[in-house]
């Protein structure tokens, strides 16, 4: 039996206003474990500073003041501590780049493309605070940028038809830069993901796969004759006399995919991700975060 659970969608009308509320959440519940307000939302986990244009906000060494050396870059209170200028030898920092994608069969799902959305757009809220970049992984051109209208552009394309399938993403060229934040259910054979996703995740050394799940997949509640439908074929049914009489054998199928799963993305340099339904949006948007920032400190 296909791994999948079908059930009613939801409307992506207000999905925008809602993930950034979300975003918003997730910083205000880290701004109140410090006891002063942060530069910006990725400086409040005290892993990063915000980027400002031009010369860079981090210094990597002290050293005596040389010819040609800027007098702003002079620490004047080191200086004053000895015979010798000293300089701070600063680094200038590029903004990143993020890329999203949302496969196109999560539509037939319902709340998952939903929540899929909401997740992509508050990322990308947390993403541009820190003066980052997010696009969208698409066949074209696709320039990488920051704001509200970036965040329009993405809630459209995803929310559309046209967008790069799963068996395409190898056939996509993204600067090797970029990072990747995929967003599906996985519920493919192991070898299959692995054949897809093996190209682009060669190309591009960090990422991220989300699975987004329900939690009646992940825990097979169900008891007594229960019917499924197949989301990939809804005219099939599948009876089941006794449901809890195969609970354990699905439930064991489960774990086995969702390590080989975790294997494959760390043999890769990636990170492997479970939301569902069983969290609250709160607590899954804060693991995504803690995902992201952990990807960010390897990169640098």
């Amino acid at each position: 039996m296909p791994f999948g659970i079908s059930i009613q969608k939801s409307t992506t009308e207000n999905v925008l206003k809602e993930a950034i509320y979300l975003a918003h959440d997730c910083a205000d519940e880290s701004q109140a474990t410090v006891s002063h307000k942060p530069q910006n939302i990725l400086a409040v986990a005290g892993l990063k500073e915000k980027r400002k244009a031009g010369q860079g906000s981090m210094f990597w060494q002290f050293r005596p003041y040389e010819v040609g050396d800027t007098p702003r870059n002079i620490d004047w209170k080191r200086t004053g501590r000895g015979d010798n200028v000293i300089v701070k030898d600063r680094t200038e920092e590029q903004a990143e780049t993020f890329r999203f994608w949302i496969d196109p069969i999560l539509k037939e799902q319902g709340d998952k493309h939903y929540e899929s959305l909401l997740y992509t757009l508050s990322l990308s809220v947390l993403i541009h605070e820190n003066e980052d970049k997010t696009a969208v992984i698409s066949k074209g051109k696709n320039a990488a940028k920051r704001g509200l209208t970036t965040l329009h552009s993405q809630l459209h394309y995803l929310s559309s038809f046209g967008q790069v399938p799963f068996e395409n993403l190898k056939k996509i060229s993204i600067p090797k830069s970029h990072t990747c934040i995929l967003f599906s259910d996985f519920w493919q054979p192991i070898e299959s993901i692995e054949n897809e996703l093996k190209p682009l995740m060669r190309q591009h050394p960090h990422g991220i796969l989300v699975q987004v799940a329900r939690s009646e997949e992940l825990t097979f509640p169900f008891v007594g004759r229960t019917f499924f439908k197949n989301h990939e074929d809804i005219d099939k049914t599948y009876r089941i006399e006794d449901a809890s009489a195969v609970k354990q054998a699905y439930l064991d199928k489960i774990e086995t995919h969702q390590s080989e799963l975790k294997s494959f993305a760390k043999r890769h340099g990636w990170r492997f991700e479970t939301v569902s339904d069983a969290k609250s949006k709160q607590e899954n948007l804060r693991t995504l975060y803690a995902c992201l920032l952990h990807l960010e400190e390897k990169i640098r």
